[in-house]
């Protein structure tokens, strides 16, 4: 059976369940992961074996080499900008899958210089990459724009839980609008918190919720608006939560594709999203700035038909974000891996 050595610097939150999706999804292949973050793979993924990074990052590089070796991997898939410095930062000699889960320097607020220095460290290690896998076609440009010779292939995101086939409306005296993901910059808690905050002085019913976890700092921001913070939810707890919510609000800066927003859209719930590149293809409903949030949201509030709209956007996502998509995507991509012949590098990429 084919050997993929999965790589994370955070087992928690989306890129968690991402990866548990791929050991489910394939179960012809041996999965194993090496990983850094909160949660037990052992709980919710179906790996043949698991190791956790030690707490020192500099050693990272070496363990994931060690782990891949003993294994006997056959490709490596390495999630997010972390796990994609451990795995090429020294070239190994096993193929490398790499799939950002969204490029930092996507990230508008980030200053340029150091936007252009993370587009440098990206590109010299895209050198090192045999495949990179990219959400969206945004994220393709992205990735192409950095190493124009780059092997890309577009994986559909799929949902993390069942889909509801018939939900009932949600009628509630305080609305709840949920968002789902780490209380971090990138999903632009602030944001969000500005959103509550403009509900509760323009005397709107609604309840807000943020289901994940962060920093201290940032998640007494969210209390002192009024938002509830649950912190990590497993698949199903977060199933429950969604069928209790009224509207999914996501309100990340920048992104890969949100696998929270086809949660919501499996789950049936009405979506409103901030216009973030990912989401160009999408029909979903878009705002810009808390104040065109805040208007959406009364809008969905006061008129069925509106609402209604913000549903079917959701619904449009998962015709072509599905199971057997992303499962087809990911076999042609560890296949394509596997049987790539690793050429010696050029003497000025060495270290």
């Amino acid at each position: 059976m084919l050997k993929i050595l999965h790589v994370t610097q955070c087992y928690d939150g989306g890129v968690s369940r991402a990866m548990d999706n791929i050991s489910k999804l394939l179960p012809d292949i041996n999965h194993y992961v090496i990983y850094s973050g909160s949660e037990d793979p052992t709980e919710s993924g179906g790996y043949s074996g698991i190791k956790k990074f030690s707490s020192n990052p500099f050693k990272r590089i070496r363990e994931v080499r060690v782990f891949a070796k003993e294994l006997g991997a056959e490709v490596i898939h390495a999630h997010s900008s972390w796990a994609g410095l451990y795995t090429r930062l020294l070239r190994l000699p096993v193929p490398v899958v790499y799939e950002p889960h969204c490029f930092v320097f996507d990230d508008p607020e980030r200053h340029p210089l150091l936007r252009t220095a993370y587009r440098r460290i990206e590109s010299f290690l895209s050198k090192r990459t045999s495949i990179t896998v990219a959400l969206t076609e945004h994220e393709r440009e992205l990735a192409n724009s950095i190493d124009e010779n780059a092997k890309v292939r577009i994986l559909p995101n799929i949902p993390t839980i069942p889909t509801v086939l018939d939900r009932q409306p949600i009628v509630q005296e305080f609305p709840e609008i949920t968002m789902i993901g780490r209380i971090a910059p990138q999903k632009d808690p602030a944001f969000f918190r500005d959103v509550a905050r403009l509900s509760r002085d323009q005397g709107l019913p609604f309840k807000f919720v943020w289901i994940g976890a962060g920093s201290e700092e940032a998640t007494n921001s969210l209390l002192d608006a009024g938002v509830e913070v649950t912190g990590w939810l497993s698949p199903s707890e977060i199933s429950a939560r969604l069928a209790t919510t009224w509207m999914y609000f996501h309100s990340a800066l920048y992104e890969g594709f949100p696998l929270s927003v086809l949660d919501a859209a499996a789950a049936g719930v009405p979506i409103i999203v901030r216009d973030l590149p990912c989401f160009n293809e999408t029909r979903l409903a878009k705002i810009d700035g808390p104040s065109e949030a805040i208007s959406a949201l009364a809008m969905a509030y006061f008129d069925a038909d509106f609402l209604e709209s913000t549903k079917s956007g959701g619904q449009q996502l998962l015709l072509t974000m599905n199971e057997e998509t992303h499962t087809d995507v990911l076999r042609s991509v560890y296949h394509e891996a596997r049987f790539e012949t690793i050429a010696p590098e050029p003497a000025e990429l060495r270290v």
